[in-house]
């Protein structure tokens, strides 16, 4: 947080550009293996991961992170002119991810399984590294789910939840990365029977991560 407060939005955008290319890069030149054992795959994640199964590759979300605090930036910008204009700005950019997403997918279905690096970089469920149609079509659903919000903040019905939400917000990378290792680490060790009360699972994991991130929060851990 203490280098992005300190660069520009568009400085932000290229060093995040290039280091998100730079950790493809490296698995491209090792064939989708991140170099380094252990510690390449928690950095880069990799196409084919030997040391770990589910890790949360640090460097290529991180650049997703900071390219998305300059979109936040901007929409706070736009805030003076009312919520309406924030919600059209999110939902024209889900619209766009939408298209570009739908667009590289047909690239996908092109390429098969010949050229094994851009079948990676297109496909959709691609996460650890994050490709660009995973990050263009999710990314699309958190806007439209945003927009949604904002349009109850105008009517005013968002109330406690609404202030929840913000507060997640406010430390999203952190809940991110917690709920990556609550639901791909801490219950696959579990590894719990379907049951009736998987409600009661998915419930509980919530109020878990919605109490530390509200933590995290009240101590500025940001």
């Amino acid at each position: 947080p203490i280098l992005l407060a300190s660069l520009g939005c568009k400085a932000r955008l290229i060093a995040s550009a290039l280091l998100y290319a730079a950790c493809w890069s490296v698995l491209w030149l090792n064939h989708g293996d991140a170099p380094g054992g252990v510690l390449g795959e928690l950095l880069l994640g990799s196409l084919h991961p030997v040391a770990l199964d589910n890790v949360f590759p640090l460097l290529p979300w991180v650049t997703v992170f900071a390219a998305s605090t300059v979109f936040g930036e901007k929409l706070h910008g736009i805030r003076s002119r009312g919520l309406g204009a924030v919600g059209r700005v999110a939902l024209g950019t889900c619209v766009a991810l939408l298209a570009l997403g739908g667009a590289l997918s047909l690239v996908h279905r092109g390429v098969g399984a010949t050229h094994a690096l851009l079948a990676a970089l297109t496909a959709l469920p691609q996460k650890t590294p994050p490709g660009p149609v995973f990050l263009a079509l999710y990314g699309s659903v958190g806007l439209a789910m945003f927009a949604v919000f904002v349009a109850l903040e105008r009517a005013q019905l968002a109330g406690a939840v609404g202030r929840l939400l913000a507060t997640i917000g406010r430390n999203s990378l952190f809940a991110f990365i917690v709920q990556y290792y609550v639901y791909y680490a801490a219950i696959t060790l579990l590894h719990p029977s379907p049951s009736r009360w998987w409600g009661a699972w998915l419930g509980g994991t919530i109020a878990l991560l919605a109490a530390v991130t509200v933590a995290w929060d009240a101590i500025d851990g940001n």
